[in-house]
Parts: C-alpha cells; sequence; structure tokens
C-alpha cells in the first residue's frame, strides 16, 4: 500500500516543475521504443512505450528484464539523453515492467528509484 502511494507522490506535479514538452516526449518515445527492443531479455509487447500520467510518466513494458537500473539505462545509453533532461521536459518518472518486477525512476532525484513485484 506504501508503494502505491509513494509511486503516485513521485509522478505528481509540484509547483516548481516544469510542464511537460511535447515534442520531447513524443522524440524520447519513439527512442525508447527501440531502445527497449534491444534490451528487452525477453518478448517485447507490441507498443511497448506509452506516456501516462498526464504525460508526466513514460511507462515501459517489457518481455523480461526490468531491473532497477533498466529506466535510468534506457534513456542515458540507449536513448541518448538523461534523467536531467527528462525532468527538464517535465517527464517526472521513468518505469520499466515486466511479468515479475515494475520499477520506477525518479526524474527530480536520480537516487529515488521504487521496484516492487509486478501487479498480475
Amino acid at each position: 500500500m506504501m508503494a502505491i502511494q509513494y509511486t503516485l507522490a513521485m509522478v505528481s506535479p509540484q509547483s516548481t516543475d516544469p510542464i511537460v514538452d511535447k515534442a520531447y516526449l513524443e522524440d524520447i518515445v519513439k527512442k525508447l521504443e527501440v531502445a527497449v527492443r534491444t534490451a528487452d531479455k525477453g518478448k517485447t509487447p507490441a507498443n511497448p512505450v506509452q506516456p501516462a500520467k498526464g504525460n508526466r510518466k513514460i511507462e515501459v513494458n517489457m518481455g523480461r528484464g526490468c531491473t532497477e537500473r533498466v529506466p535510468s539505462n534506457l534513456i542515458a545509453q540507449r536513448a541518448n539523453s538523461s534523467l536531467k533532461a527528462a525532468y527538464e521536459a517535465g517527464i517526472l518518472v521513468i518505469s520499466c515492467r515486466d511479468n515479475k518486477w515494475e520499477c520506477h525512476q525518479s526524474t527530480r532525484d536520480p537516487e529515488d528509484v521504487l521496484c516492487h513485484a509486478a501487479p498480475r
């Protein structure tokens, strides 16, 4: 229960957060769609990357391989961006999900990652 509340708090905008840059969002979603297909250790679902929560969160669905490092690695190493750039574009959380785990990476605080068992 606390994990759900904390996850919702991560994605809730604060008055100091930037507004969503839709051009950045569209570009990074396309890059992440390519990135997840190369990083996935299972069968990547169709349309694996979706903006959510008023475009404040990017959800990356994977067949297998979601860990606490995947959201930041996807954006930094495979999509040629950064958590800072995502935050400056108004995106507050990048998450990955597979059949076992769901991990949420805050862009406000790069040290803030929450992983929990994926709901079935």
